[in-house]
């Protein structure tokens, strides 16, 4: 067969349901409709700490343009991921890890795992702790009780696998960076840093993880059947932007609600910023 390339965020929409990841991965298919205000803050909170890791420390014109994205997409009813937050929480982010000190900063990857499957994707960022490599990955977050423990993280021990794979270097630990968003924000509520050892133990884990839902997607793939989520994962998180298509009680109006998505492929390379 012709080579596979998976990456997190494909896998963890599989994962939660078969029929998003067809919709999503095999269909290409994305709701009309501007990106999520989580989803462009947390971008923004990406890209202005890797600007900061380069060293340049004015990072007004991204500020700017969440301005200008806020002001024509979002609705008043938003208080936590406003211009003003994200000004005000990557000035704490400074002054609280300021010099940063990356090893390397946005580490896209592209690892061979068999002879048809490649695994792709990017790293926030690469630090020492305790004089040892730590693969980190940044995220935002309204709620602390959404931040995981690094260790029972799939993507992060996916990225240590990565960087181990190409460098030869075994990572020592694994990290999320996390900013919980509050409507007073302050350094001790705001700023988590979370930070577990990694061994080769966990990535013999993942690799069976991965070989799990390769296989499965690969059996979707050739038998053309893609279950839905039991119970209630179409409600999972919100309700899932595909539930209409999936609950459509006939081919013709499946066809007719198609219209209210568009096609966009995936690039995980580039885009992987997921909050």
């Amino acid at each position: 067969m012709d080579s596979m390339t998976i990456d997190y965020t494909s896998l963890a929409a599989a994962n939660k349901c078969l029929r998003q990841y067809y919709w999503r991965f095999v269909r290409h298919l994305v709701p009309d409709e501007p990106e999520s205000t989580a989803v462009v803050f947390g971008k923004k909170v990406h890209d202005i700490r890797s600007q900061l890791a380069g060293g340049n420390l004015d990072f007004t014109s991204h500020i700017s343009e969440y301005e200008q994205f806020f002001a024509s997409h979002v609705s008043m009813n938003e208080t936590l991921r406003t211009p003003q937050a994200l000004k005000e929480v990557m000035t704490l982010y400074l002054e609280r890890y300021h010099p940063i000190k990356d090893i390397h900063t946005e580490v896209g990857f592209a690892v061979e795992l068999s002879e048809s499957v490649v695994f792709v994707g990017r790293i926030d960022y690469v630090t020492e702790i305790d004089g040892k490599w730590a693969v980190v990955d940044l995220k935002t977050t309204g709620s602390i009780a959404w931040l995981p423990h690094p260790k029972l993280n799939w993507q992060l021990i996916g990225y240590a696998y990565a960087l181990h794979a190409l460098s030869g270097k075994m990572p020592s630990y694994v990290s999320i960076d996390g900013i919980v968003l509050t409507r007073k924000l302050n350094p001790d509520s705001t700023f988590h840093l979370r930070v577990s050892n990694v061994t080769a133990r966990d990535f013999e884990e993942w690799e069976h993880w991965i070989n799990h839902w390769v296989g499965i997607i690969l059996f979707c793939l050739e038998s053309n059947w893609w279950p839905m989520a039991a119970l209630n994962g179409c409600k999972q998180f919100g309700e899932c932007p595909y539930a209409p298509l999936c609950k459509a009680p006939s081919k013709e109006i499946e066809e007719n609600l198609l219209r209210n998505y568009r096609e966009e492929r995936w690039f995980p390379y580039e885009q992987e910023t997921d909050e």
